[in-house]
């Protein structure tokens, strides 16, 4: 933009800058949007309309021109990151209010620096088509001419900004990728990594014996198998339960050998009260027994389910009849007529929501008759 087009007045109170020979239409529904609405990362914006020609006006009252403030400061590279991330932001917000990239105004003359949220606004300009690509590039050249040489960092950022500059296509994520790379290696180089202080009250933590913690946690396999070794010959008991008792059957028969296990398995088995009883009256017993095992009442743990989901199952009923009436209240006949298939899913959807809990019922009724018969 030439010179001429431009002008910036300042005053006791204000901060204005106006744009000359710029196009404004009435029906435009772009241009209202920028005249009603106040959009996020752009200035203030304000139609003067004379008999020669429309101005456009913008308020940078608190703020100064980007020009204006790096005349006599270099830029580091908080700065220039800030300026890109600054350029995100602005075209996030209009896309949000469906306005054209080709409207913000990203012209080194007009963009304002807000040096108390060290961020960047810039103008919105009606019916203007801005080639962005080419603005970006000449923010690049802008940057590398005022990049502050002390700082090590912004020098290899707006570098690299340079070479990316003169690629065929430039992309902004392109350049944040590039300004964020080297934040991050900024972080890790200037800050060595420090741990937290828990970690630090951890390690310095002694235990009794002079061992540290971090060398009670790391104990090696062969460490826990010469505890086990120890613990063992301190319990020489428990090897001797574990042992499998050996019989010598060298000097006996077979005969003999089964008549011992037999003593032996009458020995163990201990007294019953049943044992003294005559046989009718035990096979009575056992009768009776099986009787009360086929009497036995079914579990009932999956009902108890459903009964306490009493009140899904009653909502799922109140929404499957109000559904329909109030979208005959709401819409009429001829819509529920259209969207009776809808109805239909949706009411089979609720029914089958509201059933879930009775399938377990179910299921746990035919595992019971399958085991009847089986017993049969």
């Amino acid at each position: 933009m030439s010179h001429s087009s431009l002008r910036v007045e300042k005053d006791l109170t204000h901060s204005y800058l106006y744009l000359y020979g710029k196009l404004w239409k009435e029906d435009s529904h772009e241009q209202k949007i920028i005249q009603q609405c106040s959009i996020p990362g752009t200035l203030p914006f304000r139609l003067i309309q004379e008999e020669q020609e429309d101005i456009f006006q913008y308020n940078f009252s608190p703020y100064e021109r980007m020009l204006d403030y790096f005349s006599d400061k270099k830029m580091n590279l908080s700065h220039i990151l800030s300026l890109f991330e600054s350029i995100r932001f602005a075209l996030f917000h209009l896309e949000e209010f469906l306005l054209s990239p080709e409207v913000l105004g990203l012209d080194i003359e007009e963009i304002i620096y807000d040096a108390e949220n060290s961020s960047f606004l810039f103008p919105l300009i009606p019916s203007a088509k801005n080639a962005l690509e080419d603005e970006l590039k000449k923010l690049i050249d802008y940057v590398f001419n005022h990049v502050d040489e002390e700082d090590d960092y912004a020098i290899l950022s707006a570098y690299f900004l340079q070479q990316e500059g003169k690629k065929e296509h430039l992309q902004l994520p392109r350049i944040l990728q590039i300004l964020h790379c080297t934040v991050d290696r900024e972080g890790r180089l200037g800050a060595p990594f420090s741990p937290s202080p828990d970690v630090k009250a951890i390690s310095s933590e002694k235990l009794p014996f002079g061992k540290r913690v971090s060398e009670e946690i790391e104990k090696t396999p062969a460490d826990s198998e010469n505890k086990t070794d120890s613990k063992s010959e301190k319990n020489p008991d428990s090897n001797k339960s574990l042992s499998v008792q050996e019989l010598d059957l060298s000097s006996c028969s077979y005969s003999e050998y089964m008549g011992k296990q037999q003593e032996k398995s009458e020995s163990s088995i201990p007294f019953s009260g049943t044992s003294d009883l005559t046989p009718p009256f035990s096979e009575e017993i056992e009768k009776n027994e099986k009787k009360k095992e086929k009497w036995a009442p079914p579990r009932f743990s999956s009902l108890k389910q459903v009964l306490r989901n009493k009140k899904k199952i009653l909502l799922c009923l109140l929404i499957m009849i109000l559904f329909p009436i109030i979208l005959y209240g709401w819409k009429g006949k001829t819509t529920l007529i259209e969207v009776l298939p809808c109805i239909i899913l949706i009411e089979v959807a609720i029914l089958l929501y509201g059933i879930l809990d009775f399938l377990p019922v179910f299921f746990n009724s035919e595992k019971e008759k399958s085991k009847s018969l089986n017993d049969k």
